[in-house]
């Protein structure tokens, strides 16, 4: 099986990991950084892979409407699927002859398509007649069966086209899923370990189901916090928690990122579900400003692995096709020996005193952090 893992050195931690699970899994696969190379190299290199080759394809890095460097574009990733073999890739969803069509950035479907708004989101769709396109959906309207695209040059016309497919084997973990918010690790775990329970440390990076709110706050003053109405997706608390007075007591805030006062936690001692304002028990050392981006977590430990679980991924995970990322990895998710690679004989143990030094380089990391100095 021929496979591909596509990440960027220089991206988030939880695409690193997701990059060095995949290859973990897969320690045959072809490896690409593209960190640092732009837009153009990018698409360059798409263009040397042999067609009708790989079997799977793993995207780690960030896509996006607009090419950048480092990053690829929705119609990069579609311009993968000529590379994929016969058989993957992917299944024909509708098909049919375009509507006319004025603009550029959309081309709409016969009449007979979908009638559910976003059936086809994340999906190709490739044209043939007088204007040939292969093109990444990113929004479909059910009412007009229109699709958004990244522009065509020209616009689609009625005498084209068309065929709708899905992207089964193409894997794009590198942006956050909106339906369950999860980011680039534990869907890559998904599809690669489904049956087995995620790791603390992913647990960490995908930032699921460990805090129980996350979000922006409104504002920051000596001894509160005001906190966002809704409960991001991916968050332990539901809303009706969210929406009851001191559910929060006794939990930890924790500013992630601010303008100034990051890296600070203070305990809750009451919560205002109409305000949204958490009382603290002692003021901040620093008022946060700016962006206030707050996680709400259960003890002080967690929000030292999570910090830890950030800056030791970037700093030794960073270089996948490396013998101490393959020994790394194995122990970060080999809790129970079932992942052990070929060979090898992990003990428990090793699991233990990885993770006591876990928390002391956090609280090592999280006070330097505060500190202005990571």
């Amino acid at each position: 099986m021929n496979r591909l893992i596509i990440y960027n050195s220089g991206g988030t931690a939880a695409q690193i990991k997701a990059a060095a699970d995949c290859y973990y899994k897969y320690s045959d696969a072809t490896i690409y950084d593209a960190a640092g190379v732009t837009t153009g190299d990018i698409t360059t290199y798409i263009g040397t892979l042999t067609d009708d080759y790989y079997h799977a394809i793993f995207i780690c890095c960030t896509s996006q409407a607009a090419g950048a460097t480092g990053l690829l574009s929705f119609d990069q990733v579609a311009a993968l699927r000529a590379k994929m073999a016969t058989g993957y890739k992917g299944t024909i969803v509708d098909s049919g002859t375009c509507q006319g069509n004025a603009t550029t950035t959309d081309i709409i479907l016969a009449a007979t398509a979908s009638g559910d708004d976003d059936a086809y989101n994340g999906m190709f769709i490739e044209t043939a007649g007088t204007t040939a396109v292969l093109r990444y959906i990113t929004d479909y309207d059910g009412t007009s069966t229109t699709c958004v695209v990244t522009d065509t040059t020209v616009a689609v016309t009625n005498i084209d086209t068309y065929e709708v497919y899905t992207n089964d084997y193409i894997y794009e973990f590198g942006n956050t899923n909106a339906t369950s918010g999860k980011t680039a690790v534990l869907q890559a775990w998904d599809v690669l370990f489904p049956d087995i329970t995620y790791p603390l440390i992913n647990a960490y990076l995908g930032g699921y189901l460990y805090c129980w709110a996350s979000g922006t706050a409104s504002t920051a003053a000596a001894g509160t916090i005001t906190i966002a109405a809704t409960v991001s997706v991916g968050n332990r608390a539901t809303q009706t928690q969210h929406d009851t007075d001191d559910f929060y007591e006794d939990m930890y805030v924790y500013i992630y990122s601010a303008t100034t006062g990051a890296a600070q936690y203070a305990q809750i001692t009451a919560y205002n579900a109409t305000t949204r304002v958490a009382t603290l028990a002692a003021n901040w050392g620093i008022t946060p400003t700016g962006t206030i981006v707050y996680r709400i977590i259960d003890n002080t430990s967690e929000l030292y692995y999570d910090r830890a679980a950030e800056i030791m991924v970037k700093t030794y995970m960073y270089d996948i096709d490396s013998a101490t990322t393959a020994t790394l990895n194995r122990k970060f998710i080999d809790n129970d020996l079932s992942l052990k690679l070929p060979g090898t004989d992990e003990v428990n143990q090793d699991l233990n005193y990885l993770w006591t030094d876990f928390l002391a380089k956090g609280i090592a990391v999280f006070t330097a952090d505060a500190l202005g100095v990571v």
